[in-house]
């Protein structure tokens, strides 16, 4: 995602646009688990939660380090909503 912007960047200074701010929010483990706590805890519903999570999959960048991991929990959670997938908690 960040060589998309660096090249998106690029093409826009080429074409004799202005400079062209772009920030990506990175997605961390903390940010995960206080969406799943405020989903726990009733703060949030669970449109909300996975609306969030939808947006975060089109717009966010992960922590390098746990990338893989924290783009599956995402990936899950934006799909909460649907009957097959839903979120299920084994103990």
């Amino acid at each position: 995602m960040v060589y998309l912007l660096k090249y998106i960047k690029n093409i826009l200074k080429t074409q004799g646009t202005e400079k062209l701010e772009m920030k990506v929010m990175i997605i961390t483990r903390k940010d995960i688990a206080g969406k799943i706590i405020a989903y726990l805890q009733h703060q949030i519903s669970l449109t909300e939660l996975v609306d969030w999570a939808e947006s975060m999959m089109m717009e966010a960048d992960y922590e390098p380090q746990d990338y893989e991991t924290l783009r599956d929990i995402v990936s899950r959670l934006g799909v909460a909503d649907v009957k097959a997938f839903g979120i299920l908690f084994y103990i």
